[in-house]
């Protein structure tokens, strides 16, 4: 995708890794924040993934004035409440303890999807402001069917019988596929 300007904004897409359980990285930001150097970075990522961690130490380095506030749909596993920890649980529990320390220092604020994450963060520490956003929507004043324009743009693209619209990545986990398959 190419950037999207105006006179009071810029909307820079990104191209990350291959995505594989959610541990995918941002290609290119490092020298994204150098160049572009934002006011403000809206990071929708999982705070345990390793793009949230890239985006806070390269915001620390690049544009650090620049306020940072993550999205989270999801608790995050903040510790375990065992005695005796094996290898793989130590590390992984190292893991999730600095990573949950980076995210809890380098972010400004957090959007999370329902009330019991917010009560989670607390619990855990985070002390900044977060935003109970339960879903994002549109205006349906604004953004509403016009059916009018709806069937000049069938019209021009040659379009004719059920038309379904999908905005998100070609992933099987997004349901396209299952989409697909009911539409036969």
């Amino acid at each position: 995708c190419a950037p999207e300007c105006d006179s009071n904004f810029s909307l820079v897409p990104v191209e990350t890794t291959t995505p594989h359980n959610g541990t995918y990285l941002i290609k290119h930001l490092r020298r994204l924040l150098r160049v572009q150097r934002p006011d403000f970075i809206f990071c929708v990522h999982e705070e345990g993934i390793p793009a949230l961690t890239q985006v806070v130490l390269w915001r620390f380095l690049f544009c650090r004035s620049a306020k940072l506030v993550y999205f989270t749909m999801s608790a995050f596993p903040r510790g375990y409440r065992v005695k005796r920890l094996t290898l793989r649980e130590a590390l992984k529990w190292l893991y999730f303890s600095v990573t949950w320390w980076v995210v809890r220092a380098g972010t400004d604020a957090a959007v999370c999807h329902y009330p019991a994450i917010e009560q989670e963060l607390r619990k855990a520490g985070y002390r900044k402001p977060v935003l109970v956003q339960t879903q994002y929507g549109v205006d349906s004043d604004t953004f509403r069917p016009n059916p009018e324009v709806g069937n000049r743009i069938r019209k021009e693209l040659g379009l004719s019988g059920t038309v379904i619209g999908f905005c998100g990545r070609l992933v099987e986990e997004k349901g396209v596929w299952d989409i697909l398959a009911a539409a036969k």
